[in-house]
């Protein structure tokens, strides 16, 4: 039998103007990885953030077992295991993801897309995919079963609305909301706990996504950065670099990119979501790619 994974917190906050008996009219983000587990709650009527949260696995979570995790979860916390939300959001994060272009793009083609470039045979999953009509393309990606239909099960009983994504498509929408930073001098990092995710844009539109697993390694990091650059011709003296997700201002990426990149920033948060004062001793840069998500589910 599988040791139950203990959650332990790293970033909780909410906003006062959070109300659990408020529950369903909000939309609740989850993102989902091998890692723990991120929340965002919003409220869509004033388009705010009111809970950010964070947990970290004291074990590393197989995907076939997130379901399971995330019952544990949320049977010990306050709201999670509400199932009347305005709507629901699964992010996940696994590597079965793909772009296509929106004329190439058909429901039923996810399954053959995903082989090119991923093992979805191995283990059972269903196939999803979402629209960014700015972009002209859509994202597949494959969603354990295990997972799908815990979520199914928890809330069509409530009749609540629910969705999955993948990570990447929620990074992109955040993206989208600074349009400044979409031209070709401009490259985007992300950076998870095991992975980076790195994204260039041409004209506004996205050239390139793609994710690496860094090993907890700077060196990979930049290795995986530089290859990138060289590949859309920029060049170290007029490149921009951008970092987002769970990056140290004074230390690791951050500095040892600047030895190579002459102009690297921590970002911001995504445009047109309110934040209290709450947020203010939280990371700009943090959590990107779940704010982000945020735009989807509107």
């Amino acid at each position: 039998m599988e040791q139950t994974v203990i959650y332990q917190p790293i970033v909780k906050i909410k906003d006062d103007l959070f109300n659990v008996d408020n529950i369903s009219q909000y939309n609740l983000c989850l993102k989902l990885d091998n890692e723990g587990v991120e929340v965002g709650v919003f409220d869509t009527k004033i388009d705010r953030c009111l809970v950010y949260e964070q947990y970290k696995s004291l074990r590393r979570i197989a995907y076939t077992q997130i379901a399971t995790e995330l019952t544990h979860l949320q049977r010990n916390h306050l709201f999670l295991g509400a199932g009347f939300w305005q709507k629901v959001c699964i992010i996940l994060t696994n590597p079965q993801y793909t772009f296509v272009p929106e004329d190439y793009h058909h429901a039923n083609y996810s399954a053959a897309f995903l082989r090119l470039t991923s093992d979805i045979d191995s283990e059972p999953y269903i196939m999803q995919h979402t629209q960014h009509a700015s972009q002209r393309c859509y994202s597949h990606f494959a969603v354990p079963k295990s997972l799908y239909e815990a979520i199914q099960r928890k809330y069509s009983l409530n009749n609540t609305k629910y969705m999955f994504v993948h990570q990447t498509s929620g990074l992109l929408e955040g993206l989208l909301t600074k349009p400044d930073r979409l031209e070709g001098s401009c490259l985007h990092v992300y950076v998870d706990a095991e992975n980076i995710i790195i994204s260039f844009f041409r004209s506004g539109n996205l050239q390139y996504m793609n994710t690496f697993a860094h090993n907890n390694s700077t060196n990979d990091m930049l290795y995986f950065i530089l290859l990138a650059m060289k590949e859309w011709g920029l060049e170290a003296e007029w490149c921009k670099c951008y970092l987002y997700g769970e990056v140290k201002k004074s230390e690791g990426i951050a500095t040892q990119l600047k030895k190579y990149v002459k102009e690297v920033q921590l970002s911001n948060r995504p445009k047109n979501i309110n934040f209290g004062y709450r947020f203010d001793d939280l990371d700009e840069w943090k959590g990107f790619d779940v704010l982000g998500t945020y735009h989807l589910t509107k």
